[in-house]
């Protein structure tokens, strides 16, 4: 999702959640009784997982890709078995003794 999309559903969607969680509290769900009290229940689990997953739309974790930003794995460092110099990382002569073995 785009950062300006998400920036802008933040709010909408905390707002959302502040609003279901006020009516869960003070509308017509307290009136609610019996199996009923468990639909004013999810409301209200619903409105704070809104109010909670807000803040992750409004500040995204991930830096916003710009033309300046590199991709993904172009300039990090290829690694690979025996890249550190272990066996089976190529330094190995025809015996199969490692170079600083013989």
């Amino acid at each position: 999702m785009r950062h300006a999309l998400r920036r802008i559903s933040g709010p909408a969607v905390l707002i959302a959640g502040i609003v279901s969680g006020a009516w869960s509290v003070f509308g017509p769900p307290r009136h609610w009784h019996g199996i009923e009290t468990l639909g004013r229940t999810a409301i209200g689990v619903a409105s704070l997982t809104m109010i909670s997953t807000a803040p992750r739309l409004i500040f995204p974790d991930t830096p916003e890709a710009g033309p300046d930003a590199p991709e993904a794995g172009r300039d990090a460092p290829e690694a690979g078995p025996g890249s550190e110099g272990g066996p089976g990382s190529g330094d190995e002569d025809a015996g199969g003794k490692d170079a600083a073995d013989a």
